[in-house]
């Protein structure tokens, strides 16, 4: 749905009685639970090496010695959930900013912007919370229902994976074309695809094939997609990729742990050396995709020491570079590799993350809470209660 459609979509909710609600309630399910971590890759994957390497972990400059134009977008989301006793309602909002423009784009857009390509998918999703017939029933991006017992988590990943896809296929091409973004390098927060974990497989299939249109719309305009993964914890590439797995083994003495507990343990293995100001890489890993239509891609982990003369592995920031072969020849052709990009708007920017990532996430999360608010009032106009949860989150 639009804003300007929230006045009916709030009467419509208000219209349904409270007592006819079967079911769901508030309580989580094992579903919700898992569903949490719907997009990140916890192991579901075929893998192999894609460049061989002597050791797990390499010695990189975090600059290029020549420092070309380039121009970082940050492209983020951000999701919020209000629970009624009849439906969940959950509100999206994605931002970009750019190194140049910080306030490059928001969507749903608040006012006036450099770019504005008009039009884009719904921002706010209703689920039903029981089995009552009443036929108002929210869909997904690909247009399948919600029907009771949907897991709002899902919901909430799917419409974040949605509103990202438009960003990328849509706005940033617009901004390109308009001269806006000389240089410029898109910097996704989260994987360049999102993993099959989902209860609706092929609508997630469907925004699998999105992204993959999207990012290849980008690089078809010269720009290069990177996707930056901060939660790793859950990852096994470095335990199942044959070749990788086995210098992870011989290195830390063990095997079967998740991908940030090996690097912790690779930091303080004899494998590992650092000089002072260098980042550490492991080797690239080719990931197949399991979507037909999907891209394959290319991921290595690197890991940020917290300063020039500091190595330790607890404080270190480890991230998940996500990239195509065709970005990665984008990169190369300007003398860049991916970890630079990364660099390039962290490190030489003062910081330990991506800076434009960061700049996106923030107005994301205001943007979403904001509209949030706005939607509870509404409800109340409409004599509707929140949940308590959603009461303790208004009040946050």
């Amino acid at each position: 749905m639009r804003l300007r459609d929230l006045p009916s979509l709030l009467g419509e909710i208000a219209r349904v009685r409270p007592h006819t609600v079967q079911g769901h309630g508030d309580a989580l399910t094992l579903e919700d639970l898992l569903s949490g971590y719907s997009v990140e890759d916890v192991g579901l994957f075929r893998s192999r090496l894609f460049e061989h390497s002597s050791r797990p972990l390499l010695q990189r400059l975090p600059l290029p010695r020549r420092r070309p134009r380039v121009e970082v977008v940050g492209v983020d989301s951000s999701s919020r959930l209000l629970e009624t006793p009849s439906h969940s309602i959950v509100i999206t909002v994605a931002s970009a900013s750019s190194r140049s423009i910080v306030e490059l784009y928001d969507y749903p857009e608040v006012y006036g912007y450099p770019v504005s390509p008009g039009g884009g998918p719904p921002f706010i999703a209703v689920v039903p919370g029981g089995d009552y017939g009443y036929p108002l029933t929210g869909r997904g991006p690909g247009g399948w229902p919600y029907g009771p017992g949907y897991s709002v988590e899902a919901v909430m990943d799917e419409w974040r994976v949605a509103l990202e896809n438009w960003v990328l296929g849509e706005v940033l091409p617009v901004a390109v074309e308009e001269g806006l973004l000389p240089g410029a390098v898109a910097l996704l927060d989260g994987p360049l695809t999102p993993a099959l974990w989902r209860v609706q497989e092929e609508g997630w299939r469907s925004l699998s094939r999105a992204r993959s249109s999207a990012v290849a719309r980008l690089e078809d305009l010269g720009v290069p997609v990177v996707g930056v993964v901060k939660r790793v914890e859950r990852s096994r590439i470095l335990s199942t990729t044959p070749g990788l797995r086995e210098m992870v083994e011989d290195c830390t003495g063990v095997q079967g742990q998740g991908d940030r507990a090996l690097i912790h343990m690779l930091q303080e293995s004899r494998c590992s050396t650092r000089s002072p100001g260098r980042l550490l890489v492991t080797p690239r890993v080719l990931v197949e995709p399991s979507v037909p239509g999907a891209l394959e891609k290319v991921v290595e982990y690197l890991v940020v020491p917290p300063g020039r003369w500091q190595n330790s592995p607890r404080a270190s920031r480890v991230y998940r570079l996500e990239y195509s072969r065709g970005s990665l020849e984008l990169l190369r052709a300007r003398g860049l590799e991916p970890h630079h990009v990364v660099a390039l708007d962290s490190i030489a920017r003062g910081g330990l993350e991506p800076v434009t990532i960061r700049a996106s996430d923030r107005r994301a999360r205001g943007i979403s809470k904001a509209l949030r608010l706005l939607v509870a009032r509404g409800l109340r106009i409409q004599g509707v209660p929140v949940s308590y949860s959603s009461e303790v989150d208004l009040r946050s």
